[in-house]
C-alpha cells in the first residue's frame, strides 16, 4: 500500500512556522464576459461575471497521462473553486506544476467566444498559493469570453494620446 502524504508550511500564531498536512487543495479563479466599450481594443480589462460558466483542471503524470480531472461552473459572481485531489496514482499532487485549468463553456450565447486574456483558451497553471492550516488555495485568471458583437476597431479609430 502506498500511502501520500502533502505538506504544507503553517505559521502559527506565535509566529514560528510548522508543517502540516494537507488535507484539500482547491483552484479558485473568475471568468467575466468582456465588455466591448474599451477605447483601445486590446485593454481588456473590464468584465461582467458570468454566472455558469464551465472550467475545468487537468493534471498530468510525468508521461503526461491525465491522473485527474474535474470541472465546475461558475456562481453569481462569476467564482470558481475546483477540488484537486491531494494525489493521485499513489503520488503527491503539484497543482501548479502538474495541472492546466482553462475555459470550457459559456452559459450565455451572446459572450461565448474563448479569449486568452487570463490564459482561459488554451489554459494556465495555477499561480499564487495561499496556505491555511490544512488546506492550499491555488489561484488563476481571470478568465474571459467575449461576445460575438466586439469588433476590433480599425487603426484610425484608436487614440494613442
Amino acid at each position: 500500500m502506498v500511502s501520500v502524504v502533502a505538506i504544507s508550511t503553517v505559521e502559527r500564531s506565535d509566529g514560528a512556522r510548522q508543517l502540516e498536512e494537507v488535507k484539500v487543495m482547491y483552484i479558485r479563479g473568475q471568468v467575466l464576459c468582456q465588455e466591448c466599450s474599451s477605447a483601445i481594443w486590446k485593454e481588456w480589462i473590464h468584465g461582467k461575471p458570468m454566472k455558469g460558466a464551465k472550467v475545468a483542471v487537468t493534471c498530468l503524470d510525468s508521461r503526461q497521462q491525465t491522473v485527474y480531472h474535474v470541472s465546475a461552473t461558475t456562481d453569481s459572481k462569476g467564482e470558481f473553486h475546483l477540488p484537486v485531489s491531494v494525489s493521485a496514482g499513489g503520488k503527491a499532487m503539484r497543482p501548479a506544476e502538474d495541472c492546466t485549468v482553462g475555459l470550457v463553456s459559456s452559459p450565455d450565447t451572446t459572450c461565448d467566444i474563448m479569449t486568452e486574456f487570463g490564459g482561459g483558451k488554451g489554459g494556465v497553471k495555477p499561480g499564487h498559493v495561499w496556505e491555511q492550516l490544512v488546506a492550499a488555495e491555488y489561484t488563476v485568471g481571470p478568465f474571459f469570453f467575449a461576445p460575438r458583437l466586439c469588433e476590433q476597431p480599425t487603426m484610425a479609430a484608436v487614440d494613442f494620446d
